[in-house]
């Protein structure tokens, strides 16, 4: 079987009853995961097209092929095993692999999209793809803030009175400097947390003001 089959439940499952029919969406290496034609009160899942109460796994052993028609139109064969997402072309035989991260989300659409790519060789949108998620990454990556709770830093000695400093990852991110704050000149002071626009509180001065990157040494 081949997910687009379309089947009928032998047996009664956990939500489906015997003689229910619907059409396979998903494989795996034990399984299926399958849309019922009506609500059997099983779950949903929107990247499937699975509407709320018409999902269930099922076991092959547990359902019959009632027509093919679909698969046969149908270019490619999809299998999920864990974190991997394997597609092959039908018509070529041609094979795609896509793996997840452990530290990444696991994304069903995208890891689809790109194993299709690879066995299609369209290498230009797996390139597409990768430098996507590289880039997305990236501005990740850049909009974390330098220092981080705990850490020591140093009150430049030319800290400016009123004069208005900086983020590295946000220029825009800025504040002016209090008068009460430059007695903190040249003082090793302790990130004690990092405000909601990403600056920072210090320990030794409390809440009174936010601080910035470009105030320290």
């Amino acid at each position: 079987m081949n997910v687009g089959d379309r089947v009928r439940a032998v047996k009664d499952l956990v939500f489906a009853k015997k003689g229910n029919k619907g059409t396979l969406k998903l494989a795996y290496s034990r399984g299926f995961d399958i849309r019922w034609d009506k609500n059997v009160g099983g779950w949903g899942n929107i990247q499937l097209g699975i509407v709320e109460g018409f999902g269930e796994f099922v076991n092959e052993s547990n359902i019959e092929l009632i027509e093919n028609t679909q698969s046969t139109k149908q270019k490619y064969s999809v299998t999920v095993d864990g974190n991997t997402i394997r597609v092959k072309n039908k018509q070529t035989g041609n094979k795609g692999i896509a793996t997840c991260l452990l530290d990444d989300t696991f994304d069903f659409g995208f890891g689809c999209k790109l194993a299709k790519a690879k066995a299609d060789k369209d290498y230009k949108l797996v390139r597409e793809l990768i430098d996507g998620t590289y880039e997305k990454v990236a501005k990740e990556l850049v909009s974390i803030p330098k220092y981080k709770v705990g850490d020591k830093v140093k009150i430049r000695c030319d800290l400016g009175k009123y004069d208005r400093y900086s983020m590295y990852h946000d220029k825009e991110s800025s504040n002016s400097v209090a008068s009460d704050m430059v007695k903190f000149i040249g003082k090793i002071m302790t990130i004690s947390q990092i405000t909601d626009n990403k600056q920072y509180h210090l320990k030794e001065s409390g809440f009174n003001w936010n601080w910035t990157d470009e105030m320290f040494e």
